[in-house]
């Protein structure tokens, strides 16, 4: 980019929407997620006294542009999220087109399926001063030194698609490594795994070795995941259920155990259970599908489960539930 434009840019993106690379909130120091965002960080308010700011915004805007305005600028707002983190660290927060050129008005009418005047209207309540949610700012030129070190320590002198082509050199390093650690029967597979004292019988598919666990591109959010396969499946995101799944994304999605496309496959499966017309409990058929792919790729089933003890009562949550193979 020859010269610095301005774009609309969602005021205190990184506070409030920005994510590190683990897909967390992100903080000042630590590394941003480089690629764009699948999900919108918003926060979830409530009767309990924290909807006072949103409430205050709502009565400004309502008295100075009228009754009918703040749902235009609120749903306007809301795509603008979503366009603000289809962007790559360097240019998320802002609203940009292509070439990462400011939106055209045509091409933001076309992403939101809003009317030109709604659009006029909505982007002028947010930049306000009654709301401020969205203003003007200058777009950083690509591989400036400003915008990579706002990604970490040792992102600054590193564009995108390096930082891409090391992740991929690192996890095939990896791969390589796990691969080497193959050829060394005395050291065991997996933290939940322990070396067999009597050596397998090749041709018993029951005493088959386990087969390594190849690195996933990235690593899930346990509670992310919880929610993803709950709402998926319909259930309620009770704390057994966040327990549960966020216990099986630690020990199986992201150790590998499930294969590379680990999130996807459940994603997919829980569908087809929440699908099927006779499956009466698809997070429970689910559970009982993970359970049975880990065992048939070689490794020990490790579930934690909430349970009670049967002769006190007393909650027992530490317990741990390992299945080992027969």
């Amino acid at each position: 980019m020859s010269q610095k434009q301005k774009a609309l840019y969602i005021t205190d993106w990184e506070k409030h929407y920005e994510t590190n690379s683990d897909c967390g909130r992100w903080l000042p120091k630590q590394k941003k997620r480089v690629k764009p965002h699948e999900y919108i960080r918003l926060y979830v308010l409530g009767p309990s006294g924290d909807n006072m700011a949103y409430q205050e915004v709502a009565d400004a805007v309502a008295e100075k542009f009228g009754e009918d305005a703040w749902i235009v600028a609120w749903g306007l707002f809301i795509k603008l999220l979503e366009l603000a983190g289809r962007n790559n660290f360097m240019y998320r927060g802002y609203i940009l087109g292509k070439n990462r050129s400011p939106i055209s008005p045509r091409m933001l009418q076309i992403m939101t399926c809003f009317t030109e005047s709604q659009i006029n209207r909505g982007i002028e309540i947010l930049c306000d001063s009654v709301c401020g949610w969205v203003h003007y700012r200058d777009v950083p030129e690509e591989n400036t030194p400003s915008a990579d070190s706002a990604n970490g320590p040792d992102a600054a002198a590193d564009s995108p698609p390096l930082q891409e082509a090391k992740a991929k050199a690192k996890v095939e390093e990896e791969v390589k490594a796990k691969d080497e650690s193959e050829r060394q029967p005395e050291e065991p597979r997996s933290r939940s795994q322990k070396p067999s004292p009597v050596a397998p019988l090749p041709c018993s598919p029951s005493h088959s070795q386990p087969q390594a666990a190849l690195p996933l591109p990235h690593q899930y959010e346990p509670t992310r995941f919880a929610f993803d396969i709950c709402s998926t499946a319909g259930a309620t995101m009770t704390d057994f259920n966040k327990h549960t799944l966020a216990k099986i994304c630690r020990l199986h999605v992201n150790t590998g155990h499930l294969g590379p496309r680990a999130r996807e496959d459940c994603i997919e499966q829980v569908r087809a259970f929440k699908s099927d017309p006779t499956a009466k409990n698809p997070l429970s058929l689910f559970i009982n599908w993970v359970r049975q792919k880990v065992e048939a790729n070689g490794y020990v089933w490790d579930r934690w489960t909430d349970r009670r003890d049967a002769d006190t009562g007393q909650r027992a949550s530490g317990k741990t539930l390992a299945r080992a193979q027969a």
